[in-house]
């Protein structure tokens, strides 16, 4: 998903040795002297270290040449970062900021010395973690619910610009570490490493289905089954481990013959439907095991010598005995 990603920092890895100037040539700006490369990386072995005194700033901007922003996108913005230090006075901030083609903008603080501001089209978040010294945080935000939330209305627009801006202020000192700066569409659920349990069921026993469902925002997953060709049922799946969704198929009687497949919605309505090849996942729910008898052979008795019927009989009682 990232190696295809509109905004891809490659998590710094391909920037030089430690302690040499982050390389922005993405956008042709050349080299950043503010940026330096460090090895205190949230993933991986680099990030980038932005240091800046008293009335120190940074910008740089991304033109996206108006990418689309509606119902039919599901754009993720996301990235790591850790402030090693960060002077709240007046003026000071750091920030993350989206331009839409209706002339509105999201400004994302990671840390402001000022209260937060804006009017009806231009609006100011603090990201979860703002201000905070010393920890890593990843914020992951998913641009079309982003815009619903703070104006109210599905986007019908585009992003034609981002920017990163920092400023120190007077008396003020940033150190701010970044890592794993990505923005990308997010592609249909995947659905993985299906698991039924038990694979052959016994009467009126419940099955479990569980598979692994990795898609960037939330889902909505379902277990469709039928019993023996009969309408389709669904039940849902909620998550209990990292991507792992777990939902239970009822039990059955004897003799049934069950059929399943699963569907996975993302946020925008994007689906993926998991069969068995072009076939339904399916099983059979044993019937009854037959009860066994033992059966006497018939033995001709006609002619024989009354001696040897009265042994016969006395073998046979000892073998029903």
């Amino acid at each position: 998903i990232f190696e295809s990603a509109i905004l891809n920092a490659r998590g710094f890895e391909d920037q030089p040795d430690v302690g040499q100037p982050i390389q922005i040539d993405i956008s042709g700006y050349g080299e950043s002297p503010e940026f330096l490369v460090t090895g205190a990386a949230y993933d991986g072995a680099k990030a980038a270290n932005l240091t800046l005194i008293s009335d120190g700033s940074y910008s740089y901007y991304r033109d996206f040449e108006y990418l689309p922003l509606n119902t039919e996108t599901d754009l993720y913005f996301e990235f790591a970062w850790m402030l090693q230090n960060f002077t709240p006075v007046d003026g000071a901030e750091i920030y993350f900021q989206f331009y839409f083609g209706d002339e509105s903008s999201i400004q994302y603080l990671i840390a402001n010395g000022s209260s937060v501001s804006g009017d009806g089209n231009d609006i100011q978040v603090e990201i979860e973690g703002h201000n905070s010294i010393g920890a890593w945080h990843v914020a992951k935000m998913n641009l079309f619910q982003e815009y619903y939330t703070y104006f109210g209305h599905i986007p019908n627009t585009s992003i034609y610009e981002m920017s990163f801006n920092a400023y120190s202020a007077t008396g003020g000192e940033i150190r701010l570490l970044l890592d794993d700066v990505y923005m990308y569409f997010d592609s249909a659920p995947d659905i993985q490493n299906l698991v039924q349990d038990p694979v052959t069921p016994q009467a009126f026993e419940n099955v479990e289905i569980s598979a692994d469902i990795i898609d960037a925002g939330s889902t909505k997953n379902h277990i469709f089954y039928r019993v023996d060709s009969g309408v389709w049922a669904l039940v849902g799946m909620t998550n209990t481990i990292d991507n792992t969704f777990v939902g239970t198929i009822p039990g059955q009687s004897p003799d049934s013959f069950v059929e399943y497949y699963l569907v996975a919605n993302d946020t925008i309505g994007q689906t993926t439907i998991l069969m068995d090849g072009d076939q339904y996942f399916s099983y059979t729910v044993p019937g009854p095991t037959g009860s066994s008898s033992t059966t006497t052979p018939s033995i001709p008795t006609a002619g024989l010598d009354p001696t040897l019927l009265m042994l016969i009989a006395l073998v046979v009682g000892w073998i029903q005995s």
